[in-house]
């Protein structure tokens, strides 16, 4: 299969739109008049037309045989005469806009020929037939409403999808009844979430160490252990992030020595107070509820090639969690699994820069990702929460 970015389908789709309008093929090339029997034997042509809007998957079962290029003359040209002189492209014909029409021989592969422009500055299009659900729910204005379709449509698309693979519609319609009379499709890449397993290659040497402190801990000596932190790593950056609230579900008048302000659900504690216990037994007299008290965050960024040794922040400050983040560079199978299928990996999307907790290199580690679902290929991607 041939895979493209995420921006060169874009380009394509532009592309795309432009040869629609050359080429008069009804919104996308993928519309037309379809009038239905709906089930009576009768055409049904009695009440108010309502516009509905479906995103929908069906399956690629043909193309046509025109391919669609849009490029230089001089740089197209020898690639066609080429085509031509291997029997593979029948003749052509001038289209709109500067395009050539490449009417191909019944042996000829849609797909590999178009991947004959790729190394040019060219566009490719083609008219593909999806086979589609006979009946479709629709949105629209008046709510869901489902309505029979036909069990195909045509949609341009650049032909770089192989027969048989799956892609995903909006489909845009004139519903007449429970029957769709016209249409128009275009093809949509979907944002998806899965999880997949992939490979440590590499780390960089930057370095983000992340300090969960607890409530009753927050009032230590910072400075001493910035002092501390700033003799290992003179170039690095101490931040502290000191929680003194306490979150809680209060009514009325709530009055102690250690509050020194209240917004709403949230009392402002003096910073030298300690006690959670004193204050949760206060409030819980008071009658309060959903009693919270936050971590304080203590971030601490630096560089080294190694994994660090943070032992020396126990000698500072009790926490309750401290995890090292490094950018690492991990690598992805060139398929994953989504709903039940395998859906393929674009080639230079395998390698991903993730920030993470450290595993050394060659480690198999599992993350949560997001990517656009096109044509049975995920592009796109990001690590959800990076």
């Amino acid at each position: 299969m041939i895979l493209m970015s995420k921006d060169s389908w874009m380009k394509l789709i532009a592309i795309l739109v432009v040869l629609a309008f050359l080429l008069e093929i009804f919104a996308f090339g993928g519309g037309g008049s379809m009038p239905i029997d709906d089930g009576t034997g009768r055409i049904n042509d009695s009440g108010e037309v309502i516009v509905g809007i479906a995103v929908v998957e069906g399956k690629l079962t043909s193309y046509g045989r025109e391919l669609f290029v849009l490029g230089d003359e001089g740089e197209i040209g020898p690639i066609i005469d080429e085509l031509e002189a291997e029997g593979l492209v029948q003749y052509t014909a001038p289209g709109s806009g500067g395009s050539v029409v490449l009417n191909l021989a019944r042996h000829a592969n849609i797909t590999e020929l178009a991947a004959e422009f790729d190394g040019v500055n060219a566009s490719t299009a083609a008219r593909a037939r999806l086979q589609l659900p006979t009946e479709i729910n629709f949105t629209t204005a008046e709510g869901w409403k489902s309505a029979a379709f036909q069990d195909s449509a045509w949609v341009e698309i650049a032909p770089v999808v192989e027969i048989g693979e799956n892609l995903t519609v909006r489909i845009t319609a004139n519903i007449l009844g429970e029957v769709v009379v016209e249409y128009a499709a275009e093809p949509v890449s979907i944002e998806i979430s899965f999880s997949a397993n992939a490979t440590v290659v590499e780390h960089q040497p930057a370095h983000t160490a992340v300090v969960q402190i607890g409530w009753d801990e927050r009032a230590f000596d910072d400075g001493a252990l910035q002092e501390a932190f700033l003799s290992l790593y003179p170039d690095g950056n101490f931040t502290l992030y000191r929680d003194s609230r306490v979150l809680v579900e209060l009514e009325g008048e709530f009055e102690k020595e250690y509050v020194i302000g209240r917004e709403e659900r949230v009392l402002l504690i003096n910073e030298s107070f300690t006690n959670s216990s004193r204050i949760e037994a206060d409030l819980l007299a008071a009658n309060a509820s959903a009693i919270q008290f936050p971590d304080s965050v203590l971030v601490l960024e630096f560089e080294q090639t190694e994994q660090a040794d943070l032992s020396f922040i126990s000698d500072y400050v009790n926490y309750s969690l401290l995890e090292d983040y490094r950018p690492t560079l991990v690598e992805l199978r060139s398929t994953v699994e989504y709903n039940n299928q395998t859906v393929e990996v674009e080639d230079e999307e395998r390698r991903l820069m993730v920030l993470m907790p450290y595993e050394p290199a060659g480690s198999e580690v599992e993350l949560r990702l997001v990517g656009d679902l096109f044509a049975n290929t995920v592009m796109n991607l990001a690590v959800q929460g990076n």
